[in-house]
Formats: C-alpha cells, sequence, structure tokens
C-alpha cells in the first residue's frame, strides 16, 4: 500500500524509496514464500510518477486503473482497473459482467466485518464466495492472486505452442517464446492447455520435466490440464504401443542427472514411469560415452533412465 497512507500526488519523487521500496522489503522479509509484486497506491490515486517508478522497482503490476473490468488481454499490468462494492447483488452482478466479456475483475476491500475502511458484511462476503465457488464448478471462472493473473496473462501472450504428432502412440506440446526478455525465475505460472487427441489416442499419461501432470477430460477426446511453459515439451502418450514393461524396478518420477558406464553390450533405455523406450544391442563405444540415434522415435526432449548390461564370462554387470 504506502509506507504511512500519505497521498501519492503529494510525494516528491525523492520519497518513492521509502513509500514503494520500503514496503516491499517489509514484506518479502516477513513473507518470504510469498514475494510482494503488486502494488496498491492508496486513496485510489494513479499518478503518473508512481506508476513510471513501480515499473522499475520490482513490481508486476499495479491497481491504478479506474473502476472498471479489464480486458482480457491486460494491456498494462500498471494499471489494473477494480471493482468495489458491499452489496451482494452489485458484486455479484459483476462477476457476472465479467464471465460475459471474458475480461478480469480486481475485486478490492479492506476487511470482513471489522474496524478497518468500508468493512464488508461477513453474510455478503459468504455470499459473493459462494456465488464464485458456483461460477467455478460451471467453469466459467478462475479465481487468483493480482500477481498470478498478471504472471497468466503475460506468459500466454508470451509463448506460442506447438504439436508434433511423433507417431501413433504420443503427442508432444513444445512452447516457443515471442518474447525473449520474459525473466523464467518470475513468470513460470501454469498456463492451461486444452488438446484434442487424435483418432486411436486414448488413456493417456501426461507427463513434462519427468513429473506426471493430472488432466480433466474435457469432452469426448478433449483434455485439459496445465503445464508451465519454461519447463520443457509435454509428452501425451498412451501404453497402446511403443512400450514394454520395465524389468526390476519401476522409476517412479526419480531424477537422475548423469551417469558413467564403460562398455556395454546391450542398452536399453526407460522413461521415467518405468516403460521401455528403446533397446540397442551391440557395438563398443568409449567408456562413459553412449550414443543414442533419436530419429522419430518415442524420445523427446526429457529425462530418461539408462539400462546397461555386459557380460564378462559368467558375470553380468548392469
Amino acid at each position: 500500500h504506502t509506507w504511512d497512507h500519505t497521498n501519492p500526488n503529494d510525494w516528491d519523487p525523492s520519497e518513492y524509496p521509502l513509500q514503494i521500496d520500503s514496503v516491499k522489503a517489509v514484506m518479502d522479509r516477513n513473507l518470504p514464500s510469498q514475494e510482494c509484486l503488486f502494488y496498491v497506491p492508496c486513496h485510489r490515486t494513479r499518478p503518473e510518477g508512481v506508476i513510471e517508478y513501480l515499473r522499475t522497482a520490482g513490481y508486476i503490476g499495479a491497481r491504478a486503473g479506474t473502476e472498471g473490468i479489464n480486458p482480457h488481454d491486460l494491456p498494462d499490468p500498471f494499471r489494473v482497473k477494480w471493482v468495489e462494492s458491499n452489496d451482494l447483488s452489485t458484486l455479484n452482478a459483476k462477476v457476472d459482467e465479467t464471465v460475459a466479456q471474458g475480461g478480469w475483475s480486481y475485486m478490492t476491500m479492506h476487511g470482513v466485518e471489522d474496524n478497518s475502511y468500508h468493512a464488508m458484511p461477513l453474510e455478503v462476503y459468504r455470499g459473493h464466495l459462494n456465488y464464485l465457488k458456483e461460477q467455478i464448478d460451471k467453469r466459467n471462472l478462475w479465481v487468483g492472486t493480482p500477481s498470478n493473473v498478471i504472471r497468466y496473462i503475460r506468459e500466454r501472450e508470451a509463448f506460442d505452442v506447438s504439436v508434433v504428432a511423433q507417431d501413433g502412440a504420443s503427442l508432444e506440446i513444445t512452447f516457443q517464446t515471442v518474447d525473449p526478455a520474459l525473466d523464467a525465475s518470475l513468470y513460470n505460472y501454469p498456463l492451461s492447455l486444452i488438446v484434442i487427441l487424435p483418432d486411436g489416442i486414448e488413456g493417456v499419461t501426461v507427463h513434462q520435466n519427468g513429473e506426471i501432470i493430472t488432466y480433466k477430460e474435457n469432452s469426448g477426446t478433449t483434455i485439459l490440464f496445465e503445464a508451465r511453459p519454461h519447463d520443457g515439451p509435454v509428452l501425451i502418450s498412451t501404453g497402446a504401443t511403443g512400450y514394454a514393461a520395465a524389468p526390476e524396478k519401476r522409476y517412479n518420477q526419480e531424477r537422475i542427472r548423469s551417469f558413467r558406464t564403460g562398455i556395454p553390450e546391450s542398452r536399453s533405455v526407460y522413461d521415467l514411469f518405468g516403460r521401455k523406450c528403446r533397446r540397442q544391442r551391440s557395438g563398443a563405444l568409449p567408456t562413459g560415452c553412449l550414443i543414442i540415434a533419436n530419429g522419430r522415435s518415442i524420445l523427446s526432449k526429457e529425462i530418461y533412465i539408462l539400462h546397461t548390461e555386459s557380460k564378462t564370462g559368467n558375470t553380468i554387470k548392469q
């Protein structure tokens, strides 16, 4: 908000570090798991000097717009519009208006049935939350913090999505950035993807960066899931073809970063869910080096388990 709740229109630029940076420092220190990224100038002000300063002070957005509903692409996240009311019918009507427009509403308030300014009655708050939940259950609405909504919009606009059909048993989805300046450490919020599966692919597994992704069956052969664009490609696969059961052990979500091998006589490759992707035999290779031809196989840019086996006399090394 501000350091001492004075009117930002009255600030000299020399006061910006105290009123803006000091607030962020205190919040980040006391809430280390939730970085302060969204700023709210008090008294509903939107001074140009403050807005421009915020753009360089580690924030990604601010409530510095007028009252109203924001468009779906949010052209300037530092001029977020807002909605405020203590009337239940008005609040719910704003939700309906937001859904109809396909936009974003930023609901602002100070407290619930307490001594804060313009506190919302508890009955109104509960009634509004119940209405939001109804819209969420109908898949009409997503509710998130301002920072997460801004990250989502920025990432959605910054990435193109391509789908590559590798074979009859899998799909690979890749993200290509159109905004190289996007900070991956800050903008890596999950994006929602809806995928129409080709004929013959069903009962699928979705995984990214070595982890299984839970999905919802939207309708028929359409699935809905979330993936982080900076975490690499997404592989959608079915166990119908292309895989065999892994021997001895399932390597569920293990992370193996490196390996060292001698000259194996046979080599098998498994994905992180224990399914065999490829097997090769014979061929002398230098110690510590193994080359697996990829081509148009099931292998993609993921993490795999390498199983090697060599035989000397009656001794088998795995």
